[in-house]
């Protein structure tokens, strides 16, 4: 038996001692006094239901050593995540860029698509294929991707297994990909690089893969340039 105390933390109900999320709003309480609002969902700069897991537990940790609600909604608003983790890496007209370098599974490349506006989505799939089903992609790509990128040694396997479901084009190399992203892009798109595949077809490591999708990405041109 220790003195710890436990604080929860939930997206789906209240929990008492901890903090939660409840239409729409991010309520913490640390003695169990009752809650306070802490900031809203549209403050969290972080897309996807586990961010705002991560969010609630960093403010389940940090309530009692006496954070602010101000210095939670400034967080929240400004912190882009961790490096090729579903990370933002610009907005260029209206367009964002994000890297999820490190979604190497289908498990992790769903938790990453799903926190994206419905029909919004060029998602780059591919690389050197782990083995994994794509077809388990199909349900929730059909409803937030408007096309799969596919890259890399994977690439006809992601042909093979969503052309059926959801519009599809081979692009071959990141490079290209992002290319057909930014140019076919309308302002509220996302060009989500979350491959689902390991990278040793064309990179070192997931590092590697992510560090060339940020050179690409920053080195776009704005329209006109």
């Amino acid at each position: 038996r220790t003195r710890a105390r436990r604080l929860l933390f939930s997206r789906a109900r209240a929990v008492g001692a901890g903090a939660w999320l409840e239409d729409g709003v991010f309520l913490a309480d640390a003695s169990g006094k009752g809650p306070r609002v802490y900031a809203s969902r549209e403050d969290l700069l972080l897309p996807g239901s586990h961010n705002v897991e991560n969010a609630l537990a960093a403010l389940a940790a940090t309530v009692p050593l006496g954070v602010t609600p101000e210095s939670a909604v400034r967080t929240f608003r400004t912190f882009k995540g961790l490096r090729h983790r579903t990370a933002l890496v610009r907005t260029r007209n209206g367009v964002a860029f994000y890297n999820d370098s490190k979604g190497t599974n289908v498990d992790a490349t769903l938790k990453s698509l799903e926190g994206f506006p419905d029909g919004s989505v060029f998602l780059i799939l591919g690389g050197k294929d782990k083995g994994d089903d794509f077809r388990r992609l199909l349900p929730l790509a059909a409803r937030k991707v408007r096309k799969v990128l596919a890259i890399g040694k994977a690439g006809p396997a992601v042909m093979k297994a969503l052309a059926d479901g959801v519009a599809c084009e081979e692009a071959g190399t990141i490079a290209r990909a992002i290319e057909i992203g930014a140019s076919e892009g309308r302002p509220g798109d996302v060009v989500l690089l979350s491959p689902a595949c390991a990278s040793f077809d064309q990179f070192r490591n997931f590092e590697h893969r992510g560090e060339v999708f940020e050179e690409l990405v920053l080195g776009l041109p704005e329209a006109g340039g």
